[in-house]
């Protein structure tokens, strides 16, 4: 039996409201693979930030 590796996007975002946003920040942290230390992805490195309803 083979497996693929799974594909991911490069960079993901917060998911706030039905969008992918950008951290308030705009730092992202490094998600490396356990098995070979790869790159799987870039995610947010959100921050507490208050959000209102418009």
């Amino acid at each position: 039996m083979s497996y693929s590796k799974p594909k991911f996007k490069e960079k993901y975002g917060n998911f706030i409201n039905g969008k992918f946003v950008d951290p308030a920040g705009g730092a992202y942290f490094d998600n490396t693979s356990p098995v070979d230390n790869s790159l799987i992805a870039k995610y947010p490195r959100s921050q507490k930030k208050m959000w209102t309803m418009r």
